[in-house]
């Protein structure tokens, strides 16, 4: 039986609609290739990475009254948001309190300004400087600088409450050329370079060095309460270069990095009031690294710590005893 077989007709397109067709078919793909681009864009900015906003500079004004919260308190008119610097000048007779818990980018404190946190927690993105003669009551707040943090001179207490004060910027800077802040609060401190002159420590002080640069402290510090120092960096962290240092109660020097720990650097008769306390795992502890001499108070004694001393070397030179020590 033979197959019937089947005619295909060729659907025939002349030369000027198949350029029409192809022409359409060019356009529709650039549309959805420019649409898939934008998307891609859009998804990139708003999924993946964040876009920076130009923040706002901020002048405290006060003239309504001490409330933070109140627009009509600053210049421009408004409330500091994450973004904003801020700006607390001299000469006020009102000056800002926290009524809530706050969160900006940096903050200036110029001499003889005032700042009451109210027991609230201020955490800055940014810098934070303060000025001489300038007072920041915490009042059991908390105070985080995750910018660089300088303490020119000024005032910073706790009437109420214990308070803490942390700065986890690249660089914490205590004291100016002629003067030095009193720190009533306890304070932490984690920065690549940390310098510190001129300052009264009254809390608890944590001072954590982690940088690559050699830092040099002048010296003229009096630290009041249990103080730990550490250099986890590797460059070098003096103490007392030209004058010396007070510490009246337990001190705990602590290198775990490649850096030297330099105490009583060069300064003379700089004060161990209490027990000094060793420990080691990196380029060591000298104490008197240059021409720099110290007292250890009578029955106080020198003692390795819990980490022990597995690295670098400890030195002490030109270290007097007063009285008799175990």
């Amino acid at each position: 039986m033979e197959r019937a077989k089947t005619k295909v007709k060729r659907l025939k397109i002349k030369q000027q609609q198949r350029t029409k067709l192809v022409q359409r078919y060019l356009i529709a793909g650039g549309i959805f290739s420019v649409f898939a681009f934008v998307a891609g864009l859009i998804y990139w900015n708003l999924g993946v990475n964040t876009t920076a906003v130009a923040g706002i500079s901020y002048t405290w004004n006060g003239s309504s009254d001490s409330l933070w919260s109140n627009s009509n308190n600053w210049t421009p008119s408004g409330l500091p948001t994450i973004n904003d610097q801020i700006t607390i000048p001299s000469s006020l007779s009102r000056y800002p309190v926290l009524d809530n818990a706050v969160n900006t980018s940096d903050i200036t404190m110029n001499s003889g300004s005032q700042l009451d946190m109210n027991g609230f927690s201020l955490t800055l993105a940014g810098s934070f400087v303060m000025n001489t003669t300038s007072t920041l009551e915490l009042r059991g707040g908390n105070l985080v600088v995750n910018g660089n943090a300088t303490f020119n001179g000024g005032t910073i207490a706790t009437s109420t409450g214990t308070g803490n004060m942390v700065t986890n910027g690249s660089s914490t800077v205590f004291g100016s050329g002629s003067a030095g802040p009193t720190i009533h609060t306890d304070i932490e401190v984690n920065s690549e370079i940390v310098t510190v002159r001129n300052t009264t420590f009254n809390g608890i002080t944590r001072l954590t060095k982690t940088g690559a640069s050699n830092d040099v402290a002048s010296g003229n510090n009096t630290f009041n309460d249990s103080t730990f120092i550490t250099n986890s960096g590797t460059g070098y962290l003096i103490f007392s270069n030209s004058t010396r240092d007070i510490y009246n109660a337990p001190l705990t020097l602590n290198s775990t990095g490649a850096g030297v720990l330099y105490i009583a650097y060069n300064g003379t008769n700089t004060q161990f009031n209490e027990n000094l306390i060793f420990n080691s795992t990196g380029g060591g502890i000298r104490i008197g690294g240059s021409n720099g001499t110290s007292i250890l108070a009578a029955d106080k004694q020198l003692i390795i710590g819990n980490t022990g001393f597995s690295g670098g070397t400890l030195q002490l030179s030109r270290m007097s005893i007063a009285g008799s020590s175990d």
